[in-house]
């Protein structure tokens, strides 16, 4: 983990451009065996208020999503957009 990833404040995404957010907060779990990569959030789910608050919630919680890797990690923005993708299709519509 380098230095400026432990460092950062995870409240700091609203002051952060998303690209940087991206950059420092999104990590890459090793996908299981014939399971494709958790997704990564992108710029227009980073603006929107629906993603922020889903990471805000669990930006602090240590999560495993089986379908993908196993055991515990910290939440990043591919837990966040997991969630918010999920939302989306429930509600089948677009979310600003």
């Amino acid at each position: 983990m380098s230095d400026e990833f432990a460092s950062s404040h995870w409240n700091d995404a609203a002051a952060m451009p998303p690209q940087k957010f991206l950059e420092l907060h999104t990590r890459r779990a090793a996908p299981r065996e014939g399971i494709d990569a958790m997704p990564q959030p992108d710029e227009q789910m980073m603006l929107s208020l629906l993603f922020t608050a889903i990471y805000d919630t669990i930006k602090d919680w240590d999560v495993n999503v089986p379908q993908y890797y196993t055991g515990y990690m910290h939440a990043t923005g591919s837990h966040a957009a997991l969630i918010y993708n999920a939302v989306v299709r429930a509600l089948d519509v677009e979310i600003p």
